[in-house]
């Protein structure tokens, strides 16, 4: 029967086992007869040899399997188990949305429901409308089940009936996380492999292994890196309870748990300063932002400036205006922040007020600090909302590259857990989507026909996967979506005939060629990747 080796189990073979038959069956019967017909005693040893075979392979089989690397799936489910991992089922569209109201302290409880126009989301933990006026991110899952994207403020529907005199409005300030399908068995058993490893290996696998476990959390969303002494954490999808908690369980010191920083890589000295950041910032015009130890730029620090955006590495800073005059045909204007336009006249511009007629672009005249005018003819009237206008950053001194930190980071999460009677915040990040489109030009030397149609629908779902599965942080790499490609269209057309793949990729909106002397094409990285493929064009040409 069946031997162990150093190279696992071995059957024997039918020779062997056919040897066995006999000796089994001789002492058994120690009288058997072997005067039968030779054609018939071949007959009834090779049926039964044959049935050994089967059970010593399969013996064989079972003892090789008793690993998560050769399991075949009964024994990878139980090696699953025994380190406490599941297979992980498919999960619905996440987002988290804010609450804003003037009615202060108004609950809004779990179950609670909103939409973007076509999907509707259901809050989970809920939460409290505090002095701010605004919650924080509150976690909302779809109703309905499905992978798709939710772009920046789309979630703006307040569909669950609200009290007589209660206003609320909400928005999503940052994408929501696409939904999973069920994980795939090669994927499980990856997951299952790094579960073993975990703890030998240390801590940082050991709380990717923990966040794997939360349901909704997708395994290439996960990330924990070292920031100088200590750690970040990048996890998606997921109710952040049950994330916050899965770290609580396995991380060895919560001090030294940092969030995203988001750095003003530089910061101009014009009118309006206009300021790039190292990460996608993931504002909309209107946001007010601050800086934090801002050097050689210093005046900037902790003043409340409005964001136009510009892209999504840049914006230019604005200060809110606290009230505007006409009198006899000049404006008046008072910022709430020093607008840091020097002595004299300077081209400017006026944005958001109502009415209208105060926005434009004028001539300012500096009256002081917090103080201009500009000559304005005929009277608008009386301010119903008040805009703002740019911020002069001419006067303020050099700014330092990477000096200010930039806030709010709105891919932050901060999640209290209450182990009583102590209570620890745990902080993580929310990876923001960058959504891919991809143009691919082929072409054959095959002088037979190939369908460029069937191609199409070959390679347009297998490109789409690849980027899907892309880890956060990590580039697109070119040679990979190659060989997506001729993979996909093996059996279409081999690879030795086809003579052109030429790859145009757009990150959000943005045609990005890969890095010089490299194939691959980096995004933000903190961020992943999303596709569809109808988002994946084939053509040959």
């Amino acid at each position: 029967m069946t031997t162990i080796t150093n190279a696992g189990a071995i059957p024997d073979s039918p020779t062997t086992l056919l040897n066995e038959v006999i000796a089994a069956a001789t002492l058994l019967s120690p009288g058997l007869t072997a005067d039968l017909p030779a054609s018939l005693i071949e007959d009834l040893a090779s049926t039964a040899t044959g049935a050994v075979v089967v059970q010593d392979q399969g013996v064989a089989d079972l003892i090789n399997s008793i690993s998560a690397f050769t399991a075949n799936p009964p024994v990878l489910y139980a090696l699953g188990a025994q380190n406490g991992i599941t297979q992980g089922v498919g999960s619905n569209t996440s987002v988290y949305v804010v609450f804003i109201s003037a009615n202060l302290g108004f609950v809004i409880n779990a179950g609670f429901v909103v939409s973007d126009g076509t999907n509707q989301y259901v809050v989970q933990d809920g939460g409290i409308i505090p002095t701010s006026g605004q919650t924080v991110p509150l976690y909302c899952l779809a109703i309905n089940a499905g992978s798709f994207a939710v772009p920046i403020g789309t979630v703006n529907q307040i569909i669950t009936s609200l009290p007589s005199g209660i206003a609320i409005t909400c928005t999503n300030l940052v994408s929501g996380i696409p939904g999973a399908s069920a994980q795939t068995l090669a994927s499980y058993q990856a997951q299952v492999i790094q579960a073993g490893q975990s703890a030998a290996q240390g801590m940082p696998d050991f709380v990717k292994t923990q966040l794997q476990k939360v349901p909704g959390v997708q395994a290439n969303l996960v990330s924990v890196r070292p920031v100088g002494t200590n750690w970040e954490i990048i996890c998606g999808g997921g109710d952040p309870y049950a994330v916050a908690g899965a770290i609580y369980e396995s991380f060895f010191d919560f001090s030294n748990l940092v969030g995203s920083t988001i750095l003003a890589a530089s910061i101009t000295n014009a009118y309006p300063a206009i300021v790039t950041t190292n990460l996608n910032h993931g504002y909309s015009t209107g946001q007010v932002v601050q800086f934090l130890s801002a050097t050689g730029m210093t005046g900037i620090n902790s003043i409340p400036f409005t964001a136009i955006v510009l892209s999504e590495t840049t914006f230019s800073l604005n200060v809110a205006i606290a009230s505007i005059v006409w009198a006899s045909g000049t404006v008046t204007i008072t910022t709430a922040e020093p607008h840091g336009i020097p002595s004299g006249t300077i081209a400017g511009t006026i944005y958001g007020c109502v009415p209208t007629g105060y926005n434009g672009a004028y001539t300012f005249t500096r009256t002081g600090t917090t103080t201009f005018t500009y000559p304005l003819a005929t009277n608008p009237g009386a301010s119903t909302a008040l805009g703002y206008t740019g911020f002069d950053s001419t006067t303020n001194g050099t700014y330092n590259a990477n000096t200010a930190v930039v806030t709010p980071n709105l891919r932050n999460i901060s999640v209290s857990i209450n182990s009583y009677p102590d209570t620890y915040v745990i902080p993580f990040v929310d990876p923001p989507v960058q959504t891919v489109t991809v143009a691919l030009t082929w072409n054959t030397t095959s002088s037979n026909y190939v369908s460029s149609v069937a191609v199409a629908a070959a390679a347009q779902p297998a490109i789409a996967a690849y980027i899907n599965g892309i880890f956060v942080g990590q580039p697109i790499n070119i040679f990979d979506m190659q060989n997506a490609f001729t993979a996909s269209v093996a059996n279409l057309l081999q690879t030795n005939l086809i003579s052109k793949m030429v790859f145009v990729v757009t990150i959000n909106g943005i045609v990005t060629s890969p890095s010089a002397g490299t194939g691959v094409i980096y995004g933000d990285t903190e961020s992943f990747f999303e596709t569809t493929a109808s988002s994946i064009s084939v053509t040959q040409g």
